[in-house]
């Protein structure tokens, strides 16, 4: 009978683990599949390599399309910690887009990381406020990931727009 040691962060992945699969098809990328979420993320750190060293802020690996199972190189990237947060499946609300939350009928508040960042009186402008605020915070983080900015014109916010 052979005994090893199993030290402390081995027994835990050892317990919690159920398997990883290697999968791979003909028309899609390779991609590991892991029953785990918490073996998961140590995955999607070995499919998205090395992180930035000129974004010291990015030390998180994130999904673009939120399944933490999908770990192709193409939809892993390295983001902060903040954008991680917010990079979450979230219903739309009654106004139809994402951070606006309509108050009264033709009146529209913007709210980005939990904070009231103005009133609107159409919808679209405070969409592309929400769209504005969250490009200056996250940058090219938001680059390849689906249905987070609002689908509208790049319409020019300016402060006569805001009713503060």
């Amino acid at each position: 009978m052979v005994q090893s040691q199993i030290n402390t962060s081995n027994e835990y992945l050892l317990r919690n683990a159920m398997w990883v699969q290697f999968q791979q098809n003909a028309l899609t990328s390779p991609q590991i599949v892991v029953q785990h979420n918490g073996i998961s993320q140590l995955v999607a750190q070995l499919v998205a390599g090395e992180p930035p060293c000129d974004k010291p802020k990015r030390n998180v690996v994130g999904h673009k399309d939120c399944v933490t199972t999908n770990n192709t190189v193409n939809k892993v990237h390295w983001v902060s910690s903040a954008f991680n947060h917010f990079n979450r499946l979230y219903n739309t609300p009654i106004s139809g887009y994402q951070g606006v939350i309509q108050t009264l009928p033709r009146h529209y508040q913007v709210y980005f990381q939990q904070q009231n960042q103005g009133h609107f009186r159409d919808a679209q402008v405070a969409a592309a406020h929400f769209n504005r605020l969250a490009r200056v915070e996250y940058s090219n983080m938001l680059d390849g990931v689906p249905g987070f900015l609002n689908d509208v014109l790049n319409i020019n916010v300016t402060a006569a727009a805001i009713k503060a």
